[in-house]
């Protein structure tokens, strides 16, 4: 599941609440942390709380954990990846951060040529 709506993601999450239950799909996000929560009128907790809940881990886009230190930090890429904790043993977090910044990368060249 892929999404990027402009800090509208979190209101997506909770529309696709039964197909995340169900589906157990990999979410590769936008998502803007702190600043996007008090724009859209949710909190920290109701975003962090929505993932544990569905037995989820975050990663940002360095395969590195998400968590709310780095919901509060400036300057974070704001990309996140979510996996189903029992997808985790496969390193599928490693391999999907390896392939979204090797298309940030291909983007960058693209707009620097």
């Amino acid at each position: 599941m892929k999404l990027d709506l402009e800090g509208g993601e979190f209101d997506a999450f909770l529309g696709a609440d039964e197909t995340i239950s169900l589906s157990r799909p990999l979410i590769v996000s936008e998502f803007g942390g702190h600043k996007t929560a008090s724009t859209y009128g949710f909190a920290e907790g109701d975003f962090f709380e929505f993932f544990e809940q569905k037995d989820y881990s975050l990663f940002d886009f360095f395969a590195q954990a998400y968590t709310r230190q780095t919901f509060n930090e400036e300057g974070v890429l704001p990309q996140i990846i979510a996996i189903p904790n029992e997808k985790i043993v496969t390193g599928i977090h490693h391999k999907v951060a390896r392939f979204m910044l090797g298309k940030l990368r291909q983007t960058e060249g693209v707009v620097r040529s």
